[in-house]
Order: structure tokens, then sequence, then C-alpha cells
């Protein structure tokens, strides 16, 4: 996640001999051979709602242990509209990174996820060079979160 890796690198700088210079030679140096995938959703303020409603119920993924603290979820249109210039600001930090560093990462949309997992999780393989053999099969675990509440408080933040 953007937001999260200057302080990866800080920690990867932190711990180097001294060798790695630049991001991509500290990631190197610690995981080996890299290749980026990189996930956006084209719409970012269905991605805000979503965050807000996680945010205020604690709860994020499905078969998960909601946190304590968590509240019913209410809409929140500052919430919301900080949570849009969030993404908005991540979604501009990995275009400038990823420019600084050369990288063509592997693009896939959140709604073609969605809307066709298998196909874009063959595409992230093609792009990996890996093949799934004759005799196994992909499964797909996803499951949308996404309810009314979601689709009401993305048209209720258009309106405004």
């Amino acid at each position: 996640m953007a937001e999260t890796l200057p302080e990866l690198i800080g920690d990867l700088a932190a711990a180097d001999s001294g060798s790695a210079v630049t991001d991509l030679e500290l990631l190197s140096a610690q995981l080996g051979r890299l290749r980026f995938v990189h996930l956006r959703r084209r719409d970012v303020v269905a991605q805000a709602v979503s965050w807000a409603k996680a945010l205020q119920t604690h709860y994020w993924h499905p078969g998960e242990a909601v946190k304590p603290g968590g509240q019913h979820p209410h809409y929140d249109e500052e919430l919301i509209g900080r949570l849009v210039a969030a993404i908005e600001k991540f979604e501009a930090d990995w275009t400038l990174w990823f420019t600084a560093h050369s990288i063509v990462p592997c693009q896939v949309v959140y709604e073609e996820l969605a809307a066709d997992p298998l196909r874009a999780a063959h595409k992230v393989l093609a792009y990996l060079g890996l093949h799934v053999p004759p005799d196994r099969q992909l499964v797909i675990g996803h499951r949308r979160q996404a309810d009314q509440v979601n689709a009401d408080w993305a048209a209720r933040f258009r309106a405004h």
C-alpha cells in the first residue's frame, strides 16, 4: 500500500549493510527478483465508501473476527471525502514511484477482478510467468462485501 511504502523502505534501509542505494535495490536485496502487480479501483467513491464502512464497523474481511469497538455503519460525508482524497493521493504516489523506477506493473482493475476473478488470476499468473498445470484448477474464494448501503452512500456522496 502506498502509504506504508516509505516506512518499509526506511526499515529496509536501516537494516541494509550499505550496498543498496535505490528503493528497488533495497526491496530486491530482501525479497529477491521482483515483479509488480498494481491493483486499483476505477470507482474511487465506491472504494472510499467500503473503507469508511470497514473503519466504522471494524469488519474488513468475510470470516474474520470483528475487532472490538466497531459500530453500526452511518453515512459520514466528511470521512468519505477524506478517504476519496487519500485514495487519489495513493494512486498518484504509485504512479510517481513506478515512473521514477521505470516500472511497468501488471495492471489489475478491481471492477474487472470482481467481474471475472479467474481471468484476472490468469492475467497475473501469465505476467509472473507461471502457468496452472492442466490437471490443476484455480479456486476463487472472493466474495463481494458491498451491499445496498454501499450503493446508497455512494449515490448520496456523488449527489453533493
